[in-house]
C-alpha cells in the first residue's frame, strides 16, 4: 500500500526535493555501477530486449516506473521555483484549482505510479556519446486500457 508522504505534499523546501529524490530508486552501496533507478541484467541476451549499456560485464537498463516518478519530482520543483506563492502559509485559501490543488495532484499522481509502477525495462539512447535514458525507444507491457474502460462503463 503507498500512502501519503507528508514531506512531498507540502511547499518546496530541502526536505521535500530530498522525499522526492528518494523515489527515484534504490542504489547498492556493494555495487560501483549502481544508479538510483537502474538495474544490471545478466545475462540479458536470454530475454527478447535490446541491449542497454555495457556496465561491469552486464547491461545497465532504467525502470520506468522510476523514471516517471523522478519527472514528477522534477515538475514539482519547477512549479515552485516558477510561483511565487507559499502554499504552506496560514494565510493562504486554495481557490479550487489553484497551486494547493496542483500539489495535490502531484502527490495523487505520484501515488498511482507507485501503485501501477511500470517495471519496463528502459534502453539508453546515446547523445552525443552519452547513454541517456528518455523511454520512448523501449517496448511497454500496458495494462489493457479498453478493459478498464469498459469495466468503468459497465459499473459508472
Amino acid at each position: 500500500m503507498v500512502r501519503t508522504r507528508r514531506c512531498i505534499h507540502c511547499p518546496r523546501s530541502e526536505k521535500s526535493d530530498a522525499a522526492w529524490e528518494a523515489l527515484a530508486g534504490p542504489t547498492s552501496s556493494r555495487n560501483p555501477w549502481s544508479q538510483q533507478g537502474f538495474i544490471l541484467v545478466k545475462d540479458w541476451e536470454k530475454y527478447d530486449i535490446a541491449a542497454g549499456w555495457p556496465a561491469n560485464g552486464q547491461m545497465k537498463y532504467g525502470i520506468s516506473m522510476f523514471h516517471q516518478l523522478r519527472c514528477l519530482g522534477t515538475f514539482d520543483k519547477e512549479k515552485f521555483l516558477a510561483a511565487d506563492v507559499n502554499v504552506g502559509s496560514p494565510d493562504f485559501v486554495p481557490n479550487g484549482h489553484g497551486l494547493w490543488h496542483a500539489q495535490h495532484c502531484f502527490n495523487y499522481v505520484r501515488q498511482g505510479l507507485q501503485c501501477a509502477g511500470d517495471m519496463s525495462l528502459e534502453i539508453p539512447t546515446y547523445f552525443n556519446g552519452t547513454p541517456i535514458v528518455v523511454g520512448w525507444n523501449s517496448p511497454h507491457k500496458c495494462r489493457n486500457w479498453d478493459a478498464m474502460w469498459r469495466y468503468a462503463e459497465e459499473h459508472a
